[in-house]
């Protein structure tokens, strides 16, 4: 057993039947660390959504990947590209707050109704 500070730890090989130590060697172990927060980021880089008559609220899904170990939180906002504000989706800010453990949570966006179609818009 090694602890996370060490880098060097032994390992002993038993054969099963005679109970004979068949190899004893030192070897360089690296240690992942598995504790920590994680990184957070959305589950797709892109999301298509297809615009109808009516309003629609989407979720978008964000992951924390790399460790989930305790509480933490991560501030969003929508900003405009070539979808508005107001006339394509509405605006929208606030706080994940991720427990320990959790690795997804989502983001809700209301997408506005279009009267057009056939074009493509997009925020961050």
């Amino acid at each position: 057993l090694v602890s996370e500070d060490e880098s060097r730890g032994s390992a002993v090989l038993v054969d099963a039947v005679s109970r004979q130590i068949v190899v004893c060697a030192t070897a360089r172990i690296t240690i992942i660390d598995d504790d920590m927060a994680g990184v957070i980021s959305w589950a797709r880089e892109e999301e298509h959504i297809r615009t109808t008559h009516e309003d629609q609220w989407v979720n978008l899904q964000v992951i924390r990947k790399s460790g989930s170990n305790g509480p933490i939180t991560c501030q969003y906002k929508t900003e405009n590209a070539t979808a508005l504000a107001g006339t394509d989706y509405e605006p929208t800010s606030g706080t994940i707050e991720f427990e320990d453990g959790m690795t997804f949570a989502q983001v809700p966006v209301k997408i506005l109704a279009k009267g057009r179609y056939g074009t493509s818009d997009c925020f961050r």
